[in-house]
């Protein structure tokens, strides 16, 4: 709330859902009494959730962080321990907020130039912190790269596959062709095979996948900062998981169709 980081306002309290369960038995009413934090009083607030997490951040409470004027000297100003976490507020974009650090920053930089100068600030989203800070990056390189391995190496299967059904059916298109079928009636029939062969395989490689990524999330639950990246099967991944698939079918019978030998007659009927 407003004027909470001020010292005559900053005496209020969120408590833990472990300490609260613990120290508190759970009280419903604890919101609004007076606990004694440090032989002061501190009226709570809040209770966090019992899924809350902060990446390895183990607190109980959490208090006002109250700057006081030797937090704002420039021998201050070279610590930079900190790490700041906040909520976007209803309405807030991603960019508004980044704007809004960067124009702290170069108010910041005017006031104190020699220590300030060439750090700046920005606002991230916490995937891209735990990606970036928590050395996560490269183990999701290894993986997604694995991942693109082992797609190609199933889309190539599956090519082979369809490549050498089709082939087997070449003397059988070369009839039809020759008593006089649409070489594109072929084409079309063909390619009606590989798209439901496609669809019905992209499919059950989208079902494997999210049976995957819940085994996975279920045995990465002793990393915090893995957990609160979130792996989901976004709209991106369905369409690229679908395309290719179908892809790699409809490929595979034109190629069969357009290479057939073409009989005495050919329409399009």
């Amino acid at each position: 709330m407003d004027g909470e980081d001020q010292p005559e306002r900053s005496h209020v309290v969120v408590l833990s859902h472990d300490l609260w369960e613990r120290r508190f038995g759970s009280d419903p009413a604890i919101l609004g009494r007076t606990i004694r934090l440090n032989r002061e009083d501190y009226t709570v607030i809040g209770v966090m959730p019992a899924d809350f997490h902060l990446m390895g951040f183990i607190a109980q409470l959490w208090t006002p962080l109250v700057l006081t004027q030797s937090d704002q000297t420039e021998a201050a100003h070279n610590d930079r321990s900190f790490r700041f976490f906040g909520r976007l507020k209803p309405g807030v974009t991603l960019e508004q907020a980044r704007a809004e650090m960067s124009a702290l920053a170069r108010r910041v930089a005017e006031a104190f130039p020699e220590i300030e100068k060439g750090w700046g600030a920005s606002a991230r989203t916490l995937p891209d912190f735990l990606i970036y800070d928590f050395s996560i990056r490269n183990g999701l390189a290894v993986m997604m790269t694995a991942v693109a391995f082992v797609l190609m190496i199933a889309c190539a299967n599956v090519t082979g596959l369809l490549l050498a059904r089709a082939s087997g059916r070449r003397k059988e298109l070369a009839i039809r062709i020759s008593l006089g079928a649409g070489r594109w009636r072929s084409v079309r029939q063909l390619m009606a095979e590989g798209l439901v062969i496609g669809i019905v395989g992209g499919g059950f490689g989208l079902l494997l996948s999210h049976w995957g990524i819940n085994f996975f999330r279920a045995k990465m639950t002793f990393n915090e900062a893995v957990i609160a990246v979130p792996i989901t099967l976004d709209r991106n991944v369905l369409l690229f998981a679908l395309a290719i698939p179908l892809v790699s079918a409809v490929l595979s019978s034109l190629e069969i169709s357009l290479s057939s030998p073409r009989g005495s007659r050919s329409g399009d009927d």
